[in-house]
């Protein structure tokens, strides 16, 4: 159940009873305030905090720097709480913490930072004990953009650096090290074999 209110400056929706069920999951939410629009500078403020047994997600905006940013921290989220398996191919399970943040200023300039941890991972029959993401990705609307992005799955790395200069140059940096062939076995098994 939502409501909404309206002021002459907010626009506010609400869960009057502080509690969602996300995929039959039940969870309980700290404020009866979910979000904030504000009809001035036309941003949104989400104000989600919720919990369910030891796990908990937070979803909520900052502005610094002339920079607006949503940001959501996981803590100890199975992953099939939030997401029905059969909705991805290979019925992913585990276990999330950590952040995610989505950043936009006045010059359209975007900003994604990640600082994920996915603990005990199945993924089409392969099992990972851990797999971290950690990195960020920039743009503007030059068309220039950077990504930074080390991944470790268990005692393997992936990075990956990427930078274009509004059309000018590219360079792409990639390195592997310790990378089992296993893991993308389930992902290719029609094309390699």
């Amino acid at each position: 159940e939502l409501a909404s209110g309206l002021d002459s400056n907010n626009f506010q929706l609400n869960i009057p009873k502080q509690q969602i069920t996300l995929n039959s999951q039940l969870w309980e939410v700290e404020d009866s305030v979910l979000l904030i629009y504000n009809l001035k500078d036309e941003k949104v403020y989400p104000r989600l905090r919720m919990q369910s047994d030891s796990a908990s997600i937070h979803f909520y905006s900052t502005d610094a720097d002339s920079l607006h940013q949503y940001i959501c921290e996981f803590d100890k989220v199975f992953f099939e709480s939030l997401i029905r398996g059969s909705l991805i191919p290979g019925y992913p399970k585990g276990i999330i913490s950590g952040q995610l943040s989505y950043g936009l200023n006045e010059d359209a300039e975007r900003k994604i930072n990640t600082d994920l941890l996915f603990n005990n991972i199945e993924w089409n029959d392969v099992g990972f004990g851990v797999i971290s993401l950690d990195g960020y990705l920039n743009s503007d609307t030059a068309g220039s953009f950077e990504v930074n992005m080390l991944t470790r799955i268990d005692s393997s790395e992936i990075k990956v650096e990427f930078m274009q200069i509004a059309e000018e140059s590219r360079s792409l940096s990639t390195e592997f090290s310790s990378f089992p062939l296993a893991v993308v076995q389930p992902f290719v098994k029609n094309q390699v074999s």
